[in-house]
């Protein structure tokens, strides 16, 4: 199920599944590049999906929440700004960076009920 809502100065996109869900400790690992693990993918899936799509929030100063409860489904908003006023970009960033700290600052797990 897709629902597009908004908060002042946000759009926030929800996407719920029923699928099998993600155990509540495993949830921070599917933001990293390949942290989900291999025999729970898709056939196609390369494991970086999600990781990109916190990179790109990152940059662009969007948010996204999830809740997963296993055996019920999964829950994600995505919070994307939509001021007029342009976004500041950063100074150049090294091309190493901390993939945790970045998944910690966009990411907020919720817990499920």
């Amino acid at each position: 199920m897709v629902e597009v809502t908004g908060e002042p100065g946000m759009l926030v996109l929800k996407v719920s599944d029923t699928g099998r869900g993600i155990e509540h400790d495993l949830v921070e690992r599917v933001f990293l590049a390949e942290g989900s693990e291999p025999a729970e993918r898709a056939a196609s899936s390369h494991g970086l999906g999600l990781s990109i799509v916190v990179k790109l929030l990152d940059e662009i100063g969007g948010r996204l929440e999830v809740m997963s409860k296993v055996g019920t489904g999964t829950t994600f908003w995505l919070k994307l700004l939509v001021d007029s006023a342009p976004v500041a970009t950063a100074p150049e960033k090294a091309a190493v960076f901390d993939e945790l700290e970045m998944v910690g600052k966009v990411v907020t797990i919720r817990r499920a009920g």
